[in-house]
């Protein structure tokens, strides 16, 4: 293990930990997760939601596609009109579920092929990742209305045979990377890989049969039945602490979402099907390429939502005290209000916006004042890097070299895609484009200090904790805001757009949940 790792969220654990009394230079788990033996096997029930068999909605290809039917007749009732029985139907499935149980995931090295220095086919070893599990057949259930008083509904169970067609996802969005913002998203299929089965029976228990995902799917699950299985990862980012596993196949229950791509008027593009899947959350210390034999533990759901925020809130308290920036001062002599510094969500360029506008203030103000202003915001190093930045701006005539470099970065910022502004960067600045991403992310760290302020954060609460106690501190004093715009617009301006959906995720869930059942995975349907 590192001891300092190169994870965005690590280094700032590791520089809070260090700065505690006591605090060590390896973070220790946060807690919510417990540890669990390599070979120990953590069973997940089958999910038996009643709601599953019902599922009551509007048929919105009537209610909203035929919306020009709506008529109010005169010798009979509204409801019995076509778009007002089209509300509000249910409809009944036949649903099963199956029981799934698994090992914690483990890292193996494994031989597979490939091209060598000189373009000629040879074996390679290479790190996978792979979870170890088992599904169990354990029956099907529907709801049945009760012929004699249609009102009761009972829910009945049978058994027939199910087949598992396993989908396993394995994704991250920890940013690791001061440029990738306050999320960066990483996502890993499951692979086949013949030459890792044998490797993992081995390793597991040579005296079971293990099956990769195509294997699985052959065929189906008598009732009672169970099988074992391995889902295999390869080239996952070993710098990757939290992380997810999302399974699909496990039920067929499913639910229904307005599409965001509707097609005009056609009303079969209004709605779409949605899968249930299983969510399981992770996190695993250290970041050493050829670490195979480490520990991983599972937490409960929305514990890397809150870990996430929560060391953004403590970046935005210390982050001032390490640079000497006074953002509440600085912005007030800008003139600017921090709600005017939140970043579009729009891609890798979104965070120079708030930048430029930094910069349009300053340019605004006698030239005098410029210096202190931008100092109290980004401190003194951010001034040196200002200065370093504006060397590689040319001279307009006319026009203030703050004016030109924020001319720039809007450009930049209207590329598309997360490559494209790094590159157009790096052409423009050469070596100081990452003084350009310093800038810019200590504007937006301005931002999220003036706006724990706005919010009545008790700043010296935050002194001393951890990330999850410092999010449960400033989620305590949002609930406390009334006024749910203005609570709104305080979450977007501490964790940005894209945290704001964070935010949501970290609060619906709670501590001593260790999975989610996930409506996520959508299908073409009405």
């Amino acid at each position: 293990m590192t001891t300092f790792p190169t994870s965005l969220i690590r280094t700032l654990v590791f520089v809070l930990a260090t700065a505690a009394p006591g605090g060590s230079a390896i973070a220790a788990p946060p807690a919510g997760y417990r540890e669990l033996a390599p070979g120990a096997l953590t069973v997940i029930p089958a999910d038996t939601a009643a709601e599953d068999t019902v599922r009551r909605r509007d048929l919105q290809e009537v209610t909203v596609g035929r919306a020009d039917m709506a008529w109010t007749p005169k010798q009979a009732t509204l409801a019995t009109t076509l778009v007002e029985r089209a509300k509000q139907r249910d409809f009944q499935f036949d649903v099963w579920c199956l029981e799934f149980a698994f090992k914690m995931p483990r890292l193996i090295k494994v031989p597979v092929p490939g091209a060598d220095a000189a373009g000629q086919l040879a074996m390679q070893t290479k790190q996978c990742w792979y979870l170890v599990y088992r599904v169990r057949n354990v029956g099907w259930r529907r709801t049945v209305i009760d012929r004699d008083e249609r009102t009761e509904l009972t829910v009945e169970t049978f058994e027939r045979p199910i087949r598992f067609m396993p989908h396993f996802v394995l994704e991250s969005l920890e940013a690791l990377s001061p440029d990738e913002g306050i999320t960066a998203y990483r996502g890993y299929l499951d692979r086949l890989m013949p030459t890792a089965m044998p490797i993992i029976r081995q390793r597991e228990d040579q005296a079971r049969r293990f099956l990769d995902s195509a294997a699985m799917a052959e065929q189906e699950l008598a009732p009672g039945e169970e099988r074992w299985g391995v889902a295999v990862w390869e080239d996952v980012d070993p710098r990757i602490d939290y992380f997810s596993i999302y399974v699909r196949g496990l039920t067929n229950a499913i639910d229904w979402k307005v599409r965001d791509d509707r097609r005009g008027d056609d009303p079969t593009s209004l709605s779409r099907e949605t899968l249930k899947s299983l969510r399981l959350d992770f996190w695993r210390p250290g970041d050493a390429q050829d670490e195979v034999e480490e520990e991983m533990s599972i937490g409960y759901a929305g514990i890397f939502e809150r870990m996430t925020l929560g060391t953004e809130v403590l970046n935005a308290v210390r982050r001032p005290q390490l640079t000497a920036a006074r953002p509440v001062d600085g912005l007030a002599m800008l003139k600017i209000d921090w709600t005017d510094l939140i970043e579009p969500d729009d891609g890798q360029g979104g965070r120079l916006v708030p930048l430029s506008k930094l910069l349009r203030s300053a340019a605004a103000l006698p030239v005098a004042e410029q210096p202190a202003a931008i100092r109290a915001v980004v401190g003194d190093l951010g001034v040196a890097y200002l200065d370093e930045v504006l060397d590689r701006v040319s001279k307009r005539e006319k026009t203030s070299p703050l004016v030109s470099l924020a001319d720039l970065l809007e450009g930049v910022a209207k590329l598309p895609g997360r490559d494209a502004p790094r590159q157009k960067l790096a052409e423009l600045f050469g070596d100081a484009a990452r003084r350009v991403d310093w800038l810019a992310r200590e504007t937006i760290v301005s931002r999220q200090a003036v706006a724990l302020d706005a919010a009545d954060v008790d700043q010296r609460a935050l002194a001393e904790v951890g990330p999850q106690r410092a999010f449960e501190i400033v989620h305590e004093r949002l609930l406390e805001t009334a006024d749910a715009a203005a609570r709104g617009q305080l979450v977007e301006g501490l964790f940005g757009p894209r945290g704001a959906a964070l935010y949501t995720e970290a609060t619906k869930q709670h501590e001593g949940i260790d999975h989610a059942w996930v409506f996520r995975y959508e299908i073409e349907g009405p």
